[in-house]
């Protein structure tokens, strides 16, 4: 019984989670239309408490001038599905935090789960785990070098050089990414 009740719970906050992320996005959408897309690039709405919608901006002179055209910005996301809506404060603060759009980050994971060179997670060795277990330098590399050896051990050959290849990168470019890297440089 409780193991259903969590799954049920772990399912509504899911949904929760889901459908902010979904109008958070929106809002993004919606703030490059109003704004326009020279102002878009260089702010980014955080969060909206109480009314009031803060927005992270890349210097003080955007700040400011999305501060003096508030009003006509708070009106326009009105019109669009926002009546809560009543004021905009805008800052630098938090700009360097919020300069790759969450939208870009899932992008980059995304595609860093497709590339032909990743593997697949695996959990750590004992060795791994504990970092403490190498006392000077040359054992720490003998272990990593041992754990690459072993992880490298079960992968096919590039045909090219004969060294171990992740399998992706085989059926991508038909070579190691290195081989394929001096094959576009011309080397």
């Amino acid at each position: 019984m409780f193991d259903s009740l969590d799954r049920i719970l772990g399912s509504m906050a899911a949904t929760r989670f889901v459908r902010q992320q979904q109008a958070y996005t929106q809002l993004l959408k919606t703030w490059a239309e109003v704004v326009g897309s020279p102002a878009a690039r260089y702010s980014r709405p955080l969060s909206c408490d109480r009314g009031i919608l803060k927005v992270a901006t890349a210097s003080a002179v955007w700040a400011q001038t999305l501060t003096l055209k508030r009003h006509q910005i708070v009106g326009q996301l009105r019109d669009r599905g926002y009546p809560e809506l009543k004021d905009i404060r805008c800052s630098t603060r938090d700009w360097s935090q919020t300069a790759i759009a969450t939208q870009e980050v899932a992008e980059l994971q995304q595609l860093w789960q497709q590339h032909p060179s990743r593997l697949p997670d695996e959990p750590p060795t004992p060795a791994q785990a504990s970092p403490e277990a190498a006392t000077d330098a040359k054992t720490a590399f003998q272990s990593w070098a041992a754990q690459t050896q072993a992880k490298s051990a079960c992968f096919p050959l590039c045909p090219q050089c004969q060294a171990p290849t992740p399998p992706g990168e085989l059926e991508r470019w038909s070579v190691c990414a290195l081989c394929a890297a001096r094959r576009w440089s011309g080397r």
